[in-house]
């Protein structure tokens, strides 16, 4: 490929530490060739400068947009220019656009989840949802259930600080949306069944189920009404043990894939203006 060639290739990119297992480059040069599109999507591993100067190395090497995950995500919101509504509740940003070196930042990872929950055929309007953690997953997840109007949403949250943070953004929430937010402390007892029973969905936003965790379920012995739909933000494993109690429940279940996919597709149409081709994914979800 000559220079010419190369500087007519638009450049996109993941930032964050680690990265190396990605998928997302997959799914953005599969969607790219798909419509022909003169793009191409890389890594970048923020540990190996520092945020600050990985920015200025996108910047300065033309790079038209990227993504952002952990642990960038809320520094990243400092470095815009100008962000969106979502990321000033969550002061999160999950997806750059540089406009001639204006850097415009918002959140697509709330995109995603409601992407999966119609993956799923739930609607949340109206509806009742119960929501598992208060890291920045659960926070995206609650904001973007509460402007889809979902009627009520439980979340649970292990420490005090999380729920401290829960319930910021859902006072950041009044005014946006009449959905009523409740948080409560963790506790797998009979007021989380009862919440449970009253969901259409379950969200878990835990890492409980990876890792080392991969045997535990973040409800213990609670039961699941099989009306009761179960998604997993979680994609490795592919079914995590949660999901297997589900099944066996014989619950609707979805793990993190689909989100992922929701979020990519969202980053995507900002970019090049064009629906992401789904049918062209080398992978099911």
């Amino acid at each position: 490929m000559n220079t010419n060639e190369q500087s007519s290739i638009h450049k996109y990119a993941l930032i964050g530490h680690p990265v190396a297992h990605s998928m997302s480059p997959t799914i953005h040069n599969s969607s790219f060739k798909a419509l022909g599109l003169p793009c191409e999507y890389g890594l970048v591993d923020s540990a190996e400068r520092g945020l600050v100067e990985t920015v200025r190395f996108l910047k300065e090497n033309d790079y038209y947009g990227w993504n952002v995950t952990m642990p960038d995500k809320t520094a990243m919101c400092d470095l815009c220019d100008e962000i969106s509504l979502p990321s000033r509740i969550t002061h999160a940003v999950n997806t750059i656009v540089n406009k001639d070196g204006k850097l415009y930042g918002t959140t697509t990872d709330g995109e995603g989840f409601v992407f999966a929950a119609k993956r799923m055929n739930i609607d949340l309007k109206g509806n009742v949802l119960t929501l598992l953690g208060g890291g920045g997953a659960a926070g995206s997840m609650m904001i973007a259930a509460a402007l889809e109007d979902a009627h009520t949403i439980h979340v649970f949250c292990r420490s005090e600080k999380s729920r401290e943070r829960m319930d910021l953004l859902r006072q950041k929430l009044d005014g946006e949306s009449a959905c009523r937010i409740l948080i409560h402390e963790y506790k797998t007892d009979d007021f989380m069944q009862q919440c449970l029973n009253e969901s259409i969905m379950l969200a878990n936003a835990t890492s409980v189920g990876m890792g080392e965790t991969s045997e535990a379920s973040p409800i213990d012995q609670l039961t699941l009404n099989k009306e009761t739909a179960v998604f997993d933000a979680i994609y490795h494993p592919s079914v995590t043990k949660l999901m297997e109690t589900a099944m066996e429940c014989g619950c609707q279940t979805a793990n993190g894939l689909p989100m992922l996919v929701g979020q990519a597709a969202a980053s995507f149409k900002l970019w090049t203006g064009e629906d992401m081709p789904l049918t062209a994914l080398p992978f099911s979800f």
